[in-house]
């Protein structure tokens, strides 16, 4: 085979292999695609939204009756307390309920009083506008536990409910109360 030969065949074999069906190869073209020019933009990571404080509706004193829906104890202090004959706590009845409060954003503090046992309160104001508190109040040889508070103020006048234990110096046992506050008032 000769130079000539060689050539040609070899020509041959790179137009096949190029797709160009016997044509002389051609460069690849390119097509730029140009973009629109933006300007970057930065996205700050969202953020919870700090819960919203109610302003000060709970400062003041508040007076009214709550009502016992629920007494149950152990030891003799159930009977002191839940007795439905001589108890001083039996359902459904109707007992005063005094409140001094102050509020200071969402913290919440003062002086509870469930006729004559009196005691210090704190609690906090949740975003919701409900009140809960904790504290014990004592009077004489009978001391009461707050264990559960949730009471919500509009205007001049809270609602809610409140459980407490009661117990009673020398007497055996706890005596478990939840009572609902009709309406309090300021």
């Amino acid at each position: 085979m000769g130079l000539r030969n060689w050539i040609a065949l070899t020509t041959a074999v790179l137009a096949a292999a190029c797709g160009s069906g016997g044509k002389s190869p051609t460069a690849p073209t390119t097509t730029v695609v140009q973009q629109p020019a933006t300007t970057p933009t930065t996205t700050a990571p969202p953020t919870t939204p700090a819960p919203t404080v109610p302003a000060t509706p709970y400062t003041g004193r508040w007076s009214g009756r709550y009502t016992i829906d629920r007494c149950d104890g152990t030891g003799s202090v159930q009977d002191l307390f839940c007795g439905t004959r001589r108890g001083i706590y039996p359902p459904g009845t109707s007992l005063p309920l005094t409140l001094d409060l102050t509020q200071v954003g969402a913290s919440v503090s003062g002086t509870l009083s469930l006729g004559s046992v009196t005691g210090v309160v704190t609690g906090a104001v949740r975003s919701t506008g409900l009140l809960t508190l904790s504290g014990v109040a004592r009077g004489g040889t009978s001391t009461a536990t707050i264990t559960y508070w949730d009471t919500r103020a509009s205007g001049n006048s809270m609602n809610g409910y409140f459980n407490f234990n009661a117990t009673y110096v020398d007497i055996p046992g706890i005596a478990a109360i939840s009572a609902t506050i009709g309406t309090l008032t300021k």
